[in-house]
């Protein structure tokens, strides 16, 4: 049975304030045990949501209060969302990610058989 992950570092660049439960540690951790895992894993790397697939999910103000964020090196959108100066960035690869696992799936390039597939990413989208 083969594993598809997609995992990155560069998702540690999405930072929230200090105690919040989504944190670079989570991703620094799952890195760290997916690298020591030994059975059948198929790696693949972050990839960008492509627009259309961003807009059948969420409202265009949505999107552009989040894009509005670039650069920023905190923005607090509410009081459990957060974002910092790559956020926007990181929130379209990590969405990107989970439709490309799927599609990866769907043409049976991996995840065959009810295999498992996996995507960690912090991100405010």
């Amino acid at each position: 049975m083969n594993f598809g992950v997609v995992l990155d570092a560069v998702f540690l660049e999405h930072h929230n304030p200090p105690g919040h439960p989504e944190r670079p540690e989570r991703i620094e951790t799952l890195i760290t045990a997916f690298d020591g895992y030994r059975g059948p894993i198929d790696r693949f790397p972050p990839r960008e949501i492509e627009d259309q697939w961003l807009k059948a999910v969420h409202l265009p103000e949505h999107v552009a209060r989040i894009q509005r964020t670039r650069g920023l090196p905190r923005y607090d959108l509410d009081a459990d969302t957060h974002t910092s100066a790559r956020s926007y960035e990181l929130a379209r690869l990590a969405a990107g990610s989970a439709v490309a696992l799927l599609d990866l799936m769907r043409e049976g390039v991996t995840g065959q058989q009810k295999s498992p597939l996996f995507g960690q990413q912090n991100s405010p989208l």
